[in-house]
């Protein structure tokens, strides 16, 4: 009786394991034709049946990654992989899923484990190497992706983040050369094209420069999310193309399931907690504009954190920061939710971002809104289209009011938008033409701005500049050998003789500071005006000409010579900006009255009032906190 009822029950489990079998394949054809309710409804019943079937879990969980659910899909991947410890692809998934929500080192840690256990796998050296380019290790990242072409010669992938790996060393030839690889085998990749146009772009070789914007302006104004939000910016000067852009990526990119902190009302705040994230706490154009703001917050109102994303870095301008906030607090190390969980137990009032969408940005911790107000600063020039950021800070000349509409956040504005360091040195030693390889005699006009906002059509006018004033030359950084080349290209293609451009190495700050006056007049571009660099220019006794455009990148350097005193600087055409440029160059008497009233005003002028500054953002901070009701 007894052996009649366990021949019985061996016999129901075996047409149990035969039933969820052919569940589990049929299953698997609906998940493959993205049926995925009818799928994930399958998964579940096999489960019903055979609790501990590994297959059905790891399936289950890369349904809920699917979903960008990644958190339950870890959970399912783990119970897999406690049955069966040598499941390769859940170590895999698992590891997708730990780099969506930013904890690289153990996606690290599970991609390596899934190498060991298959190392003919070509996507899992690719994972790898998407890891090791979030924690920074390019090169390393880069060897990866070798391994993975060596693996499958044919493998798109491979291609696509190898060439996006060189495009940030920027060893744009080998960038060109493997995005043209992906194209080769898939026209139709977007994310190629667009980066291809990029690399080009920084690498001014615009021999087809014309079908490249036009495709990516296309791109642009297509459902798709096919580049970064920054792109845009250097291809168009529509604010609300920009917005339509920039919204569709935050939605792609930042979805609700993220599981934002939530701001339970608490005591009136005695203090406000303003916390300051960045991965750009080091010698950056965005610490050399900020390092005297967080020391001038007036303590007894403000209690300043310092939330460092980037590499540790033992530099003099590093240093200054750390003592310049009451907490300076290492995050890089830490995942996405660990980072905004640390942000979230320091009871952060205010969190200001000051990266934005430009490189190496940790937006998903904003995401997860860590503090009750979040701020955009700075670092991008523009709307972040995101529901989880509040305010960004502008003025009334680079984002007027007529222009809220084109942004998610709203503005608040300040006397000028642009922050400065007035301890920022000049060095002492003299520096003459001859030493950085300008001519003793002539015009010198120059641009320091990052090579990539060149267009054809500036380089155009600077050209007829060169022509219209004799003995004129163009100064600019070189930051390659490439991008001189091809530039010198470009001039003799106009007519300009090449040695007429002359190239400078970077140097240290305060050697770039003090070789600002050896030039004449800086020529800004558009539509993605200088920063910084027209800041460093002004600071340096260097007029800067610019042309406004209708964007906030556009626009910003328009600011910065409305709050200097030189407005007569800022014009409103291309047309404007080339006769301005000409009459500039050829009436010395009139640059030296703007260059005198530049130098005089300098130091009184709201530019570079950074006490001012910072009271008015304090202003700002208070009525921030009181819309929220926290004062």
């Amino acid at each position: 009786m007894v052996r009649k009822k366990r021949r019985k029950q061996q016999a129901t489990t075996s047409g149990d394991v035969q039933n969820t079998g052919a569940m589990l394949q049929r299953a698997l054809e609906l998940h493959r034709q993205q049926h995925l309710p009818a799928a994930e409804q399958l998964y579940r019943e096999v489960l019903a049946l055979e609790p501990k079937n590994a297959n059905a879990l790891h399936l289950l969980g890369l349904i809920h990654a699917q979903r960008d659910d990644h958190y339950q899909a870890i959970e399912l991947y783990n119970q897999a992989i406690l049955i069966d410890s040598a499941f390769a692809g859940s170590y895999n998934n698992r590891g997708i899923s730990f780099n969506s929500v930013g904890e690289y080192r153990l996606a690290m840690d599970d991609f390596k484990h899934s190498l060991m256990l298959s190392p003919s796998n070509p996507d899992g050296y690719n994972n790898l190497g998407n890891t090791l380019n979030k924690l920074g290790r390019v090169e390393a990242a880069i060897t990866a992706y070798e391994k993975a072409l060596m693996l499958n010669p044919q493998y798109v992938d491979g291609y696509y983040n190898l060439a996006c790996s060189f495009n940030k060393l920027r060893r744009y030839a080998d960038a060109i050369c493997n995005f043209k690889r992906v194209l080769a085998i898939n026209p139709n990749h977007l994310k190629a094209f667009s980066n291809l146009a990029l690399a080009l772009r920084h690498s001014n070789d615009w021999a087809e420069y014309s079908e490249f914007e036009a495709r990516m302006l296309v791109i642009a104004k297509s459902n798709s999310v096919a580049f970064k939000p920054f792109h845009l910016l250097l291809w168009s000067d529509d604010p609300e193309l920009q917005l339509a852009y920039v919204s569709r990526y935050a939605q792609h990119e930042f979805p609700l399931t993220l599981k934002p902190f939530s701001h339970e009302p608490s005591t009136v705040a005695e203090k406000i907690r303003v916390g300051y994230i960045s991965t750009d706490f080091r010698d950056h154009a965005v610490a050399q504009l900020t390092a005297e703001l967080f020391e001038l917050h007036d303590r007894e109102k403000f209690e300043v954190f310092g939330f460092a994303l980037g590499a540790k870095d033992s530099g003099v301008m590093r240093k200054r920061l750390e003592n310049g906030f009451d907490h300076f607090i290492e995050i890089g190390y830490l995942g996405d939710s660990q980072a905004a969980e640390l942000i979230n137990e320091q009871g952060i009032h205010i969190l200001v971002d000051l990266n934005g969408y430009t490189s190496g940005a940790r937006t998903h911790i904003m995401a997860m809104r860590p503090a009750p107000i979040q701020v955009s600063y700075i670092g991008y020039i523009g709307t972040m289209g995101a529901e989880f950021i509040d305010y960004i800070l502008v003025d009334k000349h680079c984002v007027p009011d007529s222009l809220q509409p084109c942004f998610t956040e709203k503005l608040v504005q300040l006397p000028c938008y642009m922050v400065n360091d007035r301890k920022r040195t000049i060095a002492a030693s003299s520096v003459t033409r001859a030493e950085v390889g300008l001519p003793d005699e002539g015009f010198v006009f120059c641009c320091f701005n990052n090579n990539c906002k060149i267009t054809p059509s500036i380089f155009d006018i600077w050209m007829r500049c060169l022509d219209r004033v004799p003995g004129s030359v163009l100064w600019m950084v070189g930051d390659s050998e490439v991008i001189e080349k091809n530039l010198r290209h470009e001039a003799s293609l106009r007519g300009i003789a090449p040695a007429r451009l002359i190239f400078s190495p970077r140097t240290r700050y305060a050697e770039h500071l003090a070789r600002q006056p050896l030039a004449d007049l800086f020529l800004d571009t558009l539509p993605y005006n200088a920063g910084a660099t027209a800041s460093d220019a002004l600071w340096g006794g260097l007029p800067v000409l610019t042309c406004q455009g209708k964007s906030f990148a556009g626009r910003m350097c328009g600011s910065l010579l409305q709050a200097v005193g030189l407005p007569e600087l800022v014009v409103g055409s291309l047309v404007e900006y080339e006769a301005m440029a000409i009459k500039l160059a050829t009436e010395p008497a009139l640059l030296r009255v703007l260059r005198k009233r530049l130098v005089d005003n300098r130091d009184s002028s709201l530019l570079f009032d950074s006490e001012r500054f910072c009271r008015s953002l304090e202003q700002a901070y208070q009525a921030m906190m009181e819309e929220k009701s926290l004062l």
